[in-house]
């Protein structure tokens, strides 16, 4: 990678932390208008991370600090924790940046400022990752509130705009800082740098490919949510799976016996687990196609020619790999906060209360593989010698 790119990368990056940074102090998570009874004057409420603020049609901005985590929802509790580790996270990978760039003096070995930059995008992609779970999760909320007539409306605000282009920002940056080796030309190389690179880029595609069959997994399996009854109810003769393709009821009288059936139509299935199913069949695709990519790119095929060409497919594969993983992240990360929310929501009867399935389990372990297998086969060359 030329000194332009890298310097373009880590200038994405910094953008990005700088947004996410402005995202989390900004009180502009959630906006609600209400009508005060009394007066009936029009007030606008502004939700935060950290604050809350009201604006009242005749008067100016009143800002208060959270006393407590317990004074805000779970979302942005989870949002806060989650925003705050990115932003550290992000921090160490800036500094070691500018310590791998060439165009600083910091690290004197060529071969060691490429591995410097190397984890560097990788942390820059986990940060990424926090931010846009983090958005994700607090998007579902003003959604769910719309369908809600007994409850104020609330609408989205700037802050999540900006987290969803931080979370992209410092991703690309990291993407792109992974790719650093690319251009590294290697005169001579030994025979256990060789074997061990090799292994790397094996060890990568097994765990993208065991993450590929998880994935698959969790798209089959019916049991995104699993019927659950708090209070006096606690013995129950049917239990309820659902899933984003069939739901299922299990008889637990005397003998295990269920039934499945498969959703007719789409609207026959919630907004989260309508999405879910559009980002978990897109992630598979991508995930497929990474698959058959990443094949082609090893030393030991030969359906492409040219050490140049196959390293390129290889990170190719590698990205792809990585989006399909945020994509089943995303998707699980949603229907678990929609379950919690309707869990701890005093408007929806103990009957539909649900708990977390197995699926949602194995959906966070397949994105965490493809994530880890797509940054291994993004560094090739990390352990080749100049």
């Amino acid at each position: 990678m030329s000194t332009g790119k890298e310097i373009v990368a880590i200038a994405l990056a910094l953008i990005g932390w700088i947004v996410a940074v402005v995202a989390c102090f900004l009180p502009m998570w959630k906006v609600s208008a209400v009508t005060e009874a009394g007066t009936g004057r029009a007030q606008t409420i502004w939700e935060g991370l950290w604050m809350n603020c009201v604006t009242k049609s005749t008067e100016k901005m009143q800002c208060t600090a959270y006393n407590s985590t317990q004074a805000i929802t779970s979302d942005l509790q989870a949002a806060r924790d989650m925003t705050v580790i990115a932003i550290i996270t992000a921090l160490l990978p800036l500094t070691l940046s500018f310590m791998g760039a060439k165009c600083t003096n910091c690290i004197k070995d060529k071969a060691l400022k490429v591995k410097v930059l190397i984890v560097s995008g990788v942390f820059f992609i986990i940060s990424g990752c926090l931010v846009l779970i983090s958005v994700s999760w607090t998007i579902n909320t003003p959604i769910q509130d719309h369908r809600m007539s007994s409850t104020p409306h609330t609408d989205l605000e700037a802050s999540l705009s900006m987290g969803f282009a931080a979370a992209a920002l410092l991703i690309i940056g990291g993407v792109m800082l992974c790719c650093t080796c690319t251009s590294w030309r290697r005169s001579t190389r030994t025979s256990k740098s060789r074997h061990h690179s090799k292994g790397m880029k094996i060890v990568g595609i097994v765990q993208a490919l065991i993450g590929w069959i998880l994935t698959i997994v969790t798209c089959v399996l019916p049991k995104w949510k699993v019927s659950a009854f708090p209070g006096a109810n606690i013995v129950t003769a049917q239990i309820f799976w659902e899933g984003i393709w069939m739901s299922c009821v299990v008889q637990s009288t005397g003998q295990m016996q269920w039934q499945c059936k498969v959703y007719e139509s789409m609207l026959a299935l919630s907004s989260d687990l309508q999405a879910a199913r559009a980002m978990t069949v897109i992630s598979i695709i991508t995930a497929l196609l990474a698959l058959a990519l990443s094949i082609m790119g090893l030393k030991s095929t030969t359906c492409i020619k040219g050490k140049t060409s196959k390293t390129g497919i290889l990170i190719t594969s590698g990205v792809f790999f990585i989006i399909a993983g945020i994509l089943v992240l995303i998707s699980v990360s949603w229907t678990t906060n929609t379950i919690i929310q309707d869990f701890y929501n005093p408007m929806v009867p103990s009957s539909q209360c649900g708990e977390l399935g197995a699926a949602l389990y194995i959906g966070f372990t397949a994105a965490a593989l493809l994530i880890f297998g797509g940054s291994l086969l993004c560094c090739p060359c990390v352990t080749q010698k100049k």
